[in-house]
């Protein structure tokens, strides 16, 4: 039997239900930790769609490629609130690939996560945005502002909450929603644009890589999230991994650092035990309830 070491005490895994459940993705984690090579990343995807597969929640309706800007990549995914209620809050989910890559449409693994809050009362927005090089900083911010003010003026024929806005986002993803959620400059109507909360797995928000600062960037410090954080005080959750490579790990807790001594007040935080950089997005609406209902919490509570 396979053991956790959590404060010092042996816990078999199996008295980790949600975990057992998804036990194939696991051991692929525990074996490859943040060694995240394609090959890695390849079979973990593809046993992950498993997991969704034999959880078997429901899917309801989705309307995709719609387009919120003239650029090709500018186009959202709706996952309409299953409850359908009048007004469902919206939640905004960007995804990452290191500000030159990524995309919505591998329906069956981003689909997962705005699944799973469109069969909680929430309906969820899967979005591309303009990619570097091209598109340099604050473009990814800039995309996001378009999608809210796409919501402003969409929302009666989509049945949205328009004051009722969350944003999350993963990676690069994290960066550009945190770029959004700190600088004031960008935010559609001078902030009162109906954002409740940010959450934020795994970002960057201090110290970019060489790659990122020559291709998103631009060499300017003064561009990264954390030199924004001074103005509009939204509610945070912070998320990162158990097995995330340690400076993105480090990345969170400088961010947490700078919103504590900034706004007097620290931002909500978790680490997800025996997950990934990948694995931490893979398992929504798995039977591995790892971190979707703390976000779910963290946004009921944050409600208008």
């Amino acid at each position: 039997m396979r053991y956790l070491l959590i404060a010092f005490l042996l816990i078999p895994i199996s008295t980790f239900p949600q975990i057992k459940n998804t036990q194939e993705a696991h051991i692929i984690i525990e074996q490859y930790k943040s060694n995240y090579s394609n090959k890695n990343l390849n079979l973990l995807r593809s046993v992950y769609k498993k997991h969704l597969k034999s959880a078997n929640f429901s899917i309801g309706n989705v309307k995709r490629n719609i387009p919120f800007g003239e650029h090709p990549l500018q186009k959202l995914d709706i996952h309409y609130d299953q409850s359908s209620k009048e007004n469902s809050p919206v939640i905004i989910f960007i995804h990452g690939g290191a500000f030159v890559r990524g995309d919505k449409s591998d329906y069956e693994i981003f689909d997962n996560v705005l699944n799973y809050f469109a069969r909680n009362g929430f309906t969820g927005i899967n979005a591309n945005y303009r990619l570097a090089p091209e598109y340099k900083w604050p473009s990814g911010a800039e995309d996001i502002a378009s999608i809210i003010q796409w919501i402003k003026t969409h929302h009666e024929a989509h049945n949205l909450d328009s004051n009722n806005i969350f944003l999350m986002g993963h990676s690069a993803g994290a960066a550009h929603v945190a770029t959004y959620s700190f600088n004031e400059e960008i935010q559609v109507n001078s902030g009162d644009d109906g954002l409740n909360g940010t959450i934020l797995l795994s970002g960057v928000y201090k110290n970019s890589s060489e790659e990122s600062k020559k291709n998103y960037y631009g060499y300017s410090q003064n561009n990264m999230p954390i030199e924004n954080i001074d103005g509009r005080k939204i509610p945070i959750f912070v998320i990162d991994a158990e097995y995330d490579k340690l400076n993105t790990q480090l990345e969170s807790i400088i961010l947490i650092k700078e919103i504590c001594r900034i706004h007097n007040k620290c931002p909500h935080h978790k680490q997800i035990p025996l997950h990934n950089h990948y694995s931490m997005m893979y398992h929504f609406n798995t039977l591995d309830n790892s971190i979707a209902e703390d976000i779910l919490v963290f946004m009921r509570n944050n409600k208008k």
